[in-house]
């Protein structure tokens, strides 16, 4: 399985407004013996993933706040298109 045309687009537009230097998108390579291991046998059942993604946002100053979650929120919901179903979303508010 291949990352689709349409997440790499929106990978791309929110790329270019992160909202400060401290935060990051970050797509992991999966597979290989991790797939060989049953979907039952640990407390991680993804294993036909081919890709994980993390997405990080942090920011120094108070101000920042509401505009770096608002854009991990929206990020958030322009690629759950793209997504197995099988994701995890944290929300951490603080610096």
């Amino acid at each position: 399985m291949a990352l689709s045309d349409g997440l790499l687009d929106t990978l791309v537009d929110y790329v270019g407004t992160l909202p400060t230097e401290e935060c990051e998108i970050f797509i992991g390579q999966v597979g290989g013996a991790s797939s060989r291991i049953g979907a039952d046998a640990t407390a991680y059942p993804h294993r036909d993933t081919n890709f994980v993604m993390n997405v990080h946002t942090r920011w120094r100053e108070r101000g920042d706040e509401q505009t770096a979650i608002k854009w991990a929120r929206e990020f958030f919901a322009a690629t759950t298109p793209h997504a197995t179903g099988g994701c995890l979303c944290q929300f951490h508010a603080g610096r």
